[in-house]
């Protein structure tokens, strides 16, 4: 079963030999089925990976503003207008991004979306300012073969059940930080689950070596 073939089954529902592996690196040799980079290098990507799916890392504008240590929620609250300025430019920044994305050939985004959480926002702020931004966002790649929204936060203070709405097929953290369960969070959110564990419907891990042991793991509960 090829990569492609193993992601399809695996979005319809269907029985496959493994559940789909990601990684986030695109170094050359990794046999994982979907590699996931920075989105200017998914040209590159493509061409030492043609058996694989590549999807292109995109940041929420959201996070793409924490990254640069941009108080936007500040903003928006205290300039409106300021604010709103602000927003609409990191947006076009992000739809800039995915555009690249898609015309260097990539397969699908991984959505990178941080602050949908009490440290960084309320319910109220992340709903009235980001949530229809990021469904914008993930609607210019529905017609892509994979997209995975990654959502960054800490345990169960994540917004779930309001991230988890959006037009996405797949959805995935760290583990590690957010330690909801699978069979919790497929109840709120009903989509399939990217994770580091055995029991996911992808495999999603940081380097290859860990996507080894995932697999190996994974066989043993197949089986």
């Amino acid at each position: 079963m090829t990569a492609r073939d193993r992601v399809k089954a695996c979005l319809a529902g269907s029985p496959t030999d493994l559940p789909p592996s990601v990684v986030w690196s695109a170094s050359p040799g990794h046999q994982a089925d979907v590699i996931v980079t920075d989105w200017e290098s998914v040209k590159r990507a493509c061409e030492t990976h043609p058996d694989q799916l590549v999807l292109g890392l995109i940041q929420s504008p959201l996070s793409l503003a924490m990254f640069r240590s941009l108080d936007l929620v500040e903003e928006l609250a205290a300039d409106p207008e300021k604010g709103e300025a602000t927003l609409s430019a990191i947006t076009q920044e992000c739809k800039d991004r995915i555009e690249s994305v898609k015309e260097q050939g990539g397969h699908g985004i991984l959505y990178f979306l941080n602050g949908a959480h009490p440290e960084v926002t309320s319910p109220m702020q992340y709903g009235g300012y980001f949530l229809e931004v990021d469904r914008e966002l993930l609607g210019l790649v529905q017609d892509c073969e994979l997209n995975i929204l990654f959502i960054a936060g800490r345990d169960e203070e994540v917004y779930l059940d309001v991230v988890g709405d959006l037009p996405v097929a797949v959805v995935g953290w760290d583990n590690a930080a957010i330690t909801i369960p699978i069979e919790l969070a497929k109840q709120s959110i009903h989509r399939k689950i990217a994770l580091d564990h055995p029991q996911a419907d992808f495999l999603l891990a940081s380097h290859y070596d860990e996507i080894e042991r995932l697999l190996e793991r994974a066989v043993l509960i197949k089986n």
